[in-house]
């Protein structure tokens, strides 16, 4: 009993602990700027949809390498070209929800496995699902698609160079980098990558056709919440980031609720967004829950800027938050599966076994 107090004790103390973090400034700063100009191009064309679409591509900043020059180009370069094409495929099937939540799975397990693979650092594949999974929910207009990509395109051009002339100019110059190969350092264990991208692609695919059966107003919320959790590095991790995430997210949701009220017109919600971007980047390397209290209107306010609910936060308040919830308790259990050494084994060994059927059939 004692133990267990103390074991209590300890994690409510790191709850309200500041981690201290080796990201520079500069990185909160690139981010926010890469987002506040297509944001406020939009406003001033008056397409501020095209604008929220466009600012989406600045995560691309996330993915900077702390490795040498060439290898910082061919990861920038990377992420442009896999944003777009996540993006590009979550709108072709969004036409049907069963087939785009299996196309969305299939491509899940395919990116995940990727950066298992080539041991991207964080986010992973987290951002890559999320463009997916947004396009995957947007009503489908065949007339449209190319503006779509497009406005997407010129987003991802705009933060990839943004990315290249920091790495240029703005890093500060290193006698060392962590360069093991020229290449991405290369993950050999190739059965436990496959087992845990699959356990990603169900969970995916799970929370993307509750989301639709359940009727619940734009559900790619509860994928991404779900994809968030199963991302922890243990079992540990993951019941933390959860609670973290759920904390975090009513903290958020009250906060979205007063910025809803008080940002009556769209300049000042790109204001908002802007300084909230700023924040995130900042915070989130120090306490994932007080990240969590900003990421939550920083989305709201990104997703639904064009949306006529705007006006009745009440409304949008509430479906976030069943999206949310939703989607935590399936990555709770699909977290809790990929770090599960009898699972994975289990999973191990019927891969090896189709494979060997595989071979014998041909």
């Amino acid at each position: 009993m004692n133990k267990l107090i103390t074991i209590l004790t300890n994690e409510i103390k790191l709850f309200f602990k500041i981690q201290k973090s080796e990201r520079e400034w500069h990185i909160p700063f690139l981010a926010s700027f890469c987002t506040a100009v297509p944001l406020f191009l939009g406003l001033y064309f008056n397409k501020i949809t095209y604008g929220s679409l466009a600012c989406m591509s600045a995560f691309i900043i996330l993915y900077i390498p702390n490795k040498s020059l060439p290898i910082k180009m061919i990861t920038i370069l990377a992420c442009s070209f896999g944003f777009m094409f996540a993006y590009t495929l979550g709108l072709l099937f969004s036409f049907n929800f069963l087939l785009s939540s299996i196309v969305l799975a299939s491509f899940s397990f395919f990116i995940h496995w990727i950066t298992l693979y080539f041991k991207m650092k964080s986010p992973g594949s987290f951002f890559f699902i999320m463009l997916a999974s947004i396009a995957s929910c947007t009503p489908f207009e065949l007339g449209s698609l190319y503006i779509k990509v497009g406005i997407l395109a010129l987003g991802v051009m705009f933060a990839a160079t943004c990315a290249l002339i920091y790495s240029f100019f703005i890093t500060k110059t290193k006698s060392k980098f962590d360069n093991s190969s020229i290449f991405l350092e290369i993950h050999k264990s190739k059965y436990k990558n496959l087992a845990e991208s699959i356990i990603i692609g169900i969970f995916v695919f799970i929370s993307s056709i509750s989301g639709h059966l359940l009727n619940l107003q734009n559900p790619y919320w509860v994928t991404i919440s779900c994809t968030t959790i199963m991302m922890g590095a243990s079992i540990y991790h993951i019941i933390k980031k959860s609670i973290y995430r759920i904390v975090g997210t009513f903290l958020g949701l009250g906060s979205s609720l007063i910025l809803l009220l008080i940002n009556k017109n769209l300049f000042t919600i790109c204001i908002t967004i802007t300084i909230l971007q700023f924040l995130i980047e900042t915070i989130v390397v120090r306490h994932y829950a007080l990240a969590a209290m900003f990421f939550t209107p920083l989305t709201i306010l990104l997703t639904e800027i064009n949306n006529p609910q705007l006006t009745n936060p009440q409304l949008i308040i509430s479906a976030r938050f069943w999206n949310i919830f939703l989607g935590s308790l399936l990555g709770l259990v699909g977290g809790f599966l990929i770090h599960n050494e009898k699972v994975k084994q289990k999973t191990i060994i019927q891969i090896r076994k189709t494979r060997i059927a595989f071979k014998k059939f041909n």
